[in-house]
């Protein structure tokens, strides 16, 4: 019984530990928790997205469904833990390094510290992570081994109060938001984008990314050859710093914000950055032209768009929720010939 509950409880806890979080309107200790070094900041409001339509149309049913198996009831019976009412928000503070991955994820709910411990320390070990309570002052830390992620093999966990669970890859990192969390001093994120960005939530999910080297970013987030064709065009090394916004509402929206050093630069970025969206609805033009199911794709790509605001150049597309039942009924039909 209790090997098939360890397999349920790690997949059931392991969405919680990825860089991926949630909170809009965060209590004001959350940036005390986050490392100030903090670049990257990502958001989720669980509240928010279990009242949404898209949630009550398409993911509702279905979970439950899956929470009421007998392996899932008994895992969150014996936690305590109801996902669907017990789970408010969680947010991630991290300095994203390509050595070492700093973070901390907060996360917000209903928990029952002692349970939850007692079945980590009883389900894992068996399951082949291997699990060492160490003491830091007054808390309780759990290390969790052999995490197969390629950003940690370990896991450390502590529970700040019933309402706080904390999460990260560095046992340093979370010591010192324990630190922290009993300071007089108040911690801020040094980073004013992602402070302000962490006290103006409002949406289920929201990602930003303060990049201090944005032709890395560039890379990492545009298509390949993108890349290329921005830096023939004598861009990137004009990119001052740049951020990445991901909002989820009705709407998904993700947002790309270029700073650039001068006004002239961001014109120039954005003519770049013009050319290279026509050739991507161009292409989807004649894969639609070619399957006339994927029309929706043209819906999309008529919302990508590049604009200048002053020394900023910001790329945005946009997904509504139109077009999200557009594309789950496509995905849902069957191909013809196949039926």
């Amino acid at each position: 019984m209790l090997h098939r509950h360890g397999h349920c409880l790690f997949f059931l806890v392991l969405p919680l530990l990825l860089p991926t979080s949630l909170a809009a309107a965060p209590p004001e200790d959350i940036e005390q928790l986050l490392p100030p070094e903090s670049t990257m900041l990502s958001c989720l409001n669980a509240r928010q997205i279990l009242q949404s339509e898209l949630f009550k149309q398409y993911v509702e049913k279905p979970l439950k469904e899956s929470l009421q198996s007998p392996e899932a009831k008994a895992v969150l019976d014996s936690l305590e833990f109801d996902p669907l009412h017990d789970l408010e928000s969680i947010v991630v503070g991290a300095a994203p390094d390509l050595r070492r991955f700093r973070g901390v994820c907060v996360v917000s709910g209903k928990f029952n510290p002692a349970k939850w411990l007692s079945f980590l320390q009883q389900i894992l070990p068996p399951q082949g992570f291997p699990v060492a309570a160490v003491q830091h002052d007054r808390y309780t830390l759990l290390e969790i081994r052999n995490i197969p992620t390629s950003i940690t093999q370990r896991l450390y966990l502590c529970f700040l109060t019933e309402r706080r669970l904390l999460l990260s890859a560095s046992p340093d990192a979370l010591r010192e938001a324990l630190d922290r969390s009993v300071s007089r001093v108040k911690s801020r994120l040094r980073n004013s984008v992602v402070s302000q960005a962490l006290a103006e939530l409002k949406d289920s999910v929201s990602f930003t990314w303060f990049d201090e080297k944005p032709s890395l970013l560039a890379a990492m987030t545009l298509m390949p050859g993108v890349t290329k064709r921005l830096s023939a065009a004598n861009s990137l090394g004009k990119v001052a710093r740049s951020t990445e916004e991901l909002s989820i509402t009705a709407d998904i929206t993700l947002t790309i914000t270029f700073r650039m050093e001068d006004e002239d630069a961001a014109q120039e970025m954005r003519s770049a950055v013009d050319r290279i969206l026509r050739q991507v609805k161009q292409f989807i033009g004649l894969a639609v032209a070619e399957e006339p199911r994927l029309d929706v794709l043209n819906a999309i790509a008529a919302r990508l768009n590049a604009k200048v605001r002053g020394q900023d150049i910001l790329i945005q597309a946009k997904l509504t929720q139109e077009d999200f039942t557009a594309l789950y009924e496509l995905m849902s039909r069957p191909t013809p010939g196949t039926e």
